[in-house]
């Protein structure tokens, strides 16, 4: 199972953090520096939603915690899919040069 961070940002990338670095061809550097608008929204939102939902509820502990960050990355799956859809552009998250990695 992945870490919390790293699960919240999955269920919105469909990736994990290093795959999404390996995919990128990314080693050392940061993530966020290589993503598209469109990414970094979205990875924020999964972010904000998961804090939110941490506080409102006061989550203590791993597995609550975890919930909240599984949640908050749902929120962005959701809304990943959902312009997707709109779109009629699957995998929004991967220029041409980016293979789909789910």
């Amino acid at each position: 199972m992945s870490p919390p961070y790293q699960r919240d940002h999955a269920e919105g990338l469909c990736s994990s953090v290093d795959e999404y670095k390996q995919v990128k061809g990314l080693e050392r550097e940061n993530l966020r520096d290589h993503m598209t608008d469109i990414e970094l929204i979205l990875t924020m939102l999964a972010e904000a939603t998961t804090t939110k939902l941490h506080r409102e509820r006061d989550s203590k502990g791993f597995e609550p915690l975890q919930k909240d960050a599984r949640e908050g990355g749902n929120v962005a799956g959701r809304t990943r899919r959902d312009i997707e859809k709109r779109s009629g552009k699957a995998r929004i998250f991967y220029l041409v040069e980016y293979p789909p990695l789910c």
